[in-house]
């Protein structure tokens, strides 16, 4: 006995140590076969997490289980998007003899907690199709070097799965949600069994966009004979459940090429009403197993013949409820006396033929009764007859219904009778007899305190002949009472051929007790808006654009309103408004507001806005706006570097002005912050038209000075948006300027060093780059600053004057007293004519440009006096004029100065001798004149050549910017005309001719 237990240990123990040996001998090739298999017959990218992988003997003894975890199926091309199949886990079981074989043999699969979605698109293509076919014929491929897969499943099993089938060429739709389903069968055999178990906790079946169930719970017990030979399911012991509603099926579904056949009847094997109420929406819930109900009920059909693309098979269906009753439990009401007789039979397949009749439809809500009769005789046409009957009192039907936090009340009655054909080319519709009306209807949820009472509406819909253009629908009452504030409306809606209406609507609203009824998180929203409003009209003059036609009127008040929410914290308040209504115009005679600390008025007109909104056509504008005080500072937020270039960069782009507006907006703000500035008095008018936003007489104070504007923003190309203004500016601080303005900062960086106040006139148009800032290279411009006195210091371009001139600290500082410079802006540089300041005490003539890249192309005439250079300049001056004795008359010292600002190089060019000093200084102006003329000509030259070449390369876009410029605004603005003294008639001259190609003449003139 010893020595046969001994036997025995000895035999389990061999037979454990080849379960846990063998898994690690065979490991390798199965996972190479397996990748085979994938690599060789699958087209999609299936994925697993290799550190999942294992094998055992002892889950499913003696066959090996495979285990893949974290399995994925991600479609390609179409579905690239689309995972087909996500599990968790995925059991296989593989024949532990053909592993030995080297034939792999499947037989068994199991997921856990698989998501599979199942898509076919309309052309047909399904993203379940990824089988690479194949090159071979299957009797001549030859094995792999790591062994075949055969397919032979004998049992499945899906735990906790979520399954979508969407085919959009039926179209239908199912999902099935928490599906548990096991099965098995031989699809070795060519005949064989099948037996299936299903449980769905949550069913939606939708059929070309329409829901037929949903949020049902299914079981199916199913045993199917299949014949994979002649794709014929036969089906023999089946239950299926629906909720609590179950169903017997027999007969059998078959696939043959010319379509699908059929011969499927079913029944309910169950007579109890309360399972077909487990099938209402609603009814199914968690105190569905309390409900009390009683009845009978009569359920069957059949499914008979071949369906395809243009045959439907044969179907009938029936149902009877004879004395149904049901109770929910601690409700004192019950629905009674539910009787249906209702039959849908197609005997031969066609639709025309159908029948739908409901002989019988009767139940008792309490005491308030419901009827109805329907017959339909085909799906076509909608051949039909109809009555309706019912009379519900609302307080009664909620105690009948189980609706947790809802009270209603009131009396709801309607009477329909329809009889007739649908027919869509003869235009006609079955007669319609339907009247149904409400009275004293209240409505009140738990979670919010205010209710919606004294509801009342009588409508009847009327069509005595069948013709469309007959039909009538009038809603002679509707009333509603909100916390007190009254709404009124009627509207009579007739001919479906050409859609007549006459609407009245007349009542208020107090939006915080709407709130308090539809509370929204984040949201602060009060005040009352009171509204009356009528409207009249038919659709064909819609159509035919004869808005005048349409005969609307009324008007809107609105008080106390206020709204804030997350991105608008400050606040909108409108402490009252006054808006009327006529076809031809919206008129705001009173608007009164506040946005965060800034006030607003406004009043004004819109025209040709019923154009605009059905066909999208010009609308037609004016409005006054009005503020003593708009603080645009509340609406600059602080925020951490990156966040705020992140906000800068999304907000940077074109801002299209749309083509179809034509507004004129009056403005008149008494105090404008903006950053550090506060602009006074701002007035003017701002007009939209074409895509073309321009400012209209613009005038306001900003840092002691006076402005005064006119100017234009063009969006009509968006790629090249451009922009053309003049201005005037009176009596304004020189360092103000620079601290202000960029355009002052890159055009003329000495005004940071520079004291005192300027006046100008200025003509400027240039483009706009994607950033809605101005593109420098592409800006021309042409006008005079005028400078009563002022003063530069500091400045390293002075000190290399000294330095080189030897003139002492007299050369240091450069003073200016009613200095006027003629400027001109041209290819990123502002070019200056001659005009005169003091360098120190010597009177200097100064001309020539400079870039927005900083560098500098000045030359200076300085003018000095006989006896006054010292002996350092009368050296520096014979190095140039090679005369080694002093200075015995007045000379003009000529200066070049180049580099750039930072940077700045001085050289003495040249000097020359006068007779006195008024005639020298002319003498040098001159020249000078003479002198910039030819490196201007010489530079625009160049610039041109530039231009050219960029154009016709397409390599650099400042230059065709400039190009765009130029032709869109020829002639776009008048010539600068400027009132100077009698000395500087020159310069006045000079600054009234044309910015050629670009400016348009400007009416009046500028004075000093």
């Amino acid at each position: 006995m010893k020595k046969f237990l001994l036997i025995v240990g000895g035999f389990i123990v061999v037979v454990l140590l080849a379960a846990a040996i063998l898994p690690f001998i065979y490991k390798d090739d199965i996972k190479a076969a397996l990748d085979d298999a994938i690599a060789e017959n699958v087209n999609a990218k299936v994925y697993f997490d290799e550190s999942r992988f294992g094998l055992t003997l002892f889950k499913n003894f003696p066959n090996l289980t495979v285990t893949l975890g974290g399995l994925g199926v991600v479609g390609i091309d179409e579905f690239k998007k689309d995972t087909l199949a996500a599990v968790d886990q995925v059991d296989v079981v593989v024949n532990i003899m053909s592993v030995i074989n080297g034939n792999y043999r499947i037989s068994g699969l199991y997921l856990n907690e698989p998501n599979i979605y199942v898509k076919v698109l309309a052309n047909g293509k399904a993203n379940y199709d990824i089988a690479k076919p194949s090159e071979e014929p299957v009797a001549e491929q030859t094995p792999t070097e790591s062994g075949d897969v055969q397919f032979g499943i004998d049992k499945w099993e899906i735990k906790n799965g979520n399954i979508v089938y969407d085919d959009a060429t039926i179209p239908f739709y199912m999902a099935m949600k928490g599906m548990n389903h096991t099965g098995s069968g031989d699809f070795t055999l060519e005949v064989f069994d099948m037996d299936t178990y299903t449980e769905i906790e949550n069913l939606v079946v939708a059929y070309d966009g329409v829901e037929y169930m949903s949020n049902k719970r299914l079981k199916a017990d199913m045993a199917l004979n299949m014949d994979l030979g002649q794709m014929k399911f036969t089906f023999k012991d089946n239950v299926v459940s629906l909720n609590d509603f179950g169903l017997n099926f027999d007969g059998y579904f078959a696939m043959p090429e010319e379509g699908y056949d059929m011969d499927i009847n079913f029944s309910s094997p169950e007579n109890s009403f309360k399972s077909l109420l487990s099938l209402v929406p609603g009814m199914y819930s968690d105190s569905f197993t309390g409900l009390t109900a009683s009845g009978d009920t009569q359920f069957s059909g059949f499914v008979k013949g071949i369906y395809n693309d243009t045959q439907m098979p044969a179907f009938n269906f029936g149902m009877k409820v004879i004395d149904g009753n049901f109770k929910y439990p601690d409700l004192p009401s019950a629905v009674s006396n539910v009787n249906v007789d209702m039959l849908i039979d197609c005997a031969d397949g066609n639709l025309d033929n159908t029948v739908v009749d409901i002989k019988q439809f009767h139940l008792d809500f309490g005491s308030n009764p419901v009827d109805a009769k329907l017959t339909i005789k085909n799906l076509v046409n909608y051949d039909m007859v109809a009555d309706i009957q019912a009379k519900l009192n609302l307080g009664e039907l909620a105690t009948m219904f189980p609706m947790e936090g809802l009270e209603m009340k009131g009396m709801f009655s309607m009477s329909a009778k329809s009889q007739g054909v649908y027919d869509s080319i003869a235009n006609t519709i079955p007669t319609i007899d339907m009247e149904m009306g409400l009275a004293d209807g209240f409505i009140k949820y738990a979670d919010y305190p205010v209710p919606m009472e004294q509801i009342n509406m009588h409508t009847t819909i009327k069509n005595e002949s069948g013709k469309m253009a007959e039909t009538v629908v009038l809603m002679d009452k509707f009333t509603m009472l909100v916390d007190g504030e009254k709404l009124e409306s009627t509207l009579r809606f007739e001919n479906l051929d050409d859609y007549t209406w006459d609407l009245a609507v007349n009542g208020g609203v107090d939006l915080e007790k709407i709130m308090q009824i539809f509370p929204m998180e984040g949201m602060e929203l009060n005040g009352k808006i009171a509204a009356n409003m009528l409207t009249k009209g038919k659709m064909s003059d819609v159509d035919a654009e004869r808005y005048d036609k349409l005969a609307t009127s009324g008007g809107m008040t609105v008080s106390n309103f206020y709204y804030a929410d997350a991105d608008l914290p400050q606040g909108f308040a409108i402490s009252e408004s006054e808006l009327s209504f006529n076809p031809k115009e919206v008129r705001l005679s009173k608007f009164n507001a506040t946005l965060g600390r800034s006030d607003m008025a406004m009043t004004g007109a819109i025209t040709n806005y019923m154009a605009y909104v059905m066909n999208d056509e010009t609308i037609k504008g004016e409005l006054n706006f009005s503020s003593n005080s708009f603080d645009l500072n509340e609406w600059m937020t602080d925020e951490d570097t990156t966040a705020t270039v992140e906000a800068d960069t999304a907000a940077l782009e074109v801002v299209e002005v749309p083509k179809n507006i034509d507004f004129i907006l009056r403005s008149s703000i008494t105090s404008l912050l903006y950053d550090n500035m506060e602009i006074k008095n701002m007035k003017g008018n701002i007009i939209v038209k074409d895509g073309v936003v321009k400012l209209d007489n613009g005038k306001f104070n900003l840092m002691d000075g006076l402005f005064a504007m006119d100017g234009e923003y063009d969006s009509r190309d968006l790629e090249k948006p451009i922009f053309a203004f003049d201005f005037s500016i009176t009596d304004m601080s020189i360092k103000a300027a620079y601290n202000t303005f960029t355009t002052v900062q890159q055009l003329a960086p000495i005004a940071e060093k520079m004291e005192g106040k300027f006046s100008t006139d200025f003509v400027m148009a240039g483009g706009l780059g994607q950033d809605m800032m101005p593109v420098m290279e592409s800006i021309l411009g042409q006008g005079v600053v005028k400078v009563a006195e002022g003063k530069v210091n500091e400045v390293k371009v002075l000190t290399a004057l000294s330095s080189v001139s030897k003139l002492g600290d007299d050369s240091g500082t450069l003073s200016l007293k009613d200095v006027i410079m003629q400027a001109e802006i041209r290819d990123g540089r502002v070019w200056l004519k001659p005009f005169d300041v003091n360098v120190g005490k010597y009177k200097t003539t100064i001309a020539g440009s400079n870039g927005i890249d900083g560098t500098m192309d000045y030359v200076m005439a300085m003018n000095v006096p006989a006896g006054a250079a010292s002996a350092a300049a009368n050296q520096a001056i014979a190095s140039v004029t090679g005369v080694s004795s002093a200075v015995s008359s007045n000379i003009v010292m000529n200066f070049g100065v180049g580099g750039t600002y930072d940077d700045p190089k001085v050289t003495l060019k040249s000097v020359d001798a006068g007779e006195g000093g008024k005639s020298a200084t002319d003498a040098a102006k001159a020249k000078l004149a003479s002198e910039m003329d030819a490196k201007k000509k010489e530079a625009t030259q160049k610039a041109d050549e530039a231009k050219a070449e960029a154009i016709k390369q397409a390599e650099e876009k400042k230059e065709a910017v400039v190009k765009e410029v130029e032709e869109k605004k020829e002639a776009a603005k008048e010539e600068v005309k400027e009132q100077v003294e009698e000395k500087k008639e020159e310069v006045k001259e000079e600054a009234a001719d044309k910015l050629k190609g670009l400016l348009k003449k400007k009416k009046g003139g500028g004075g000093e």
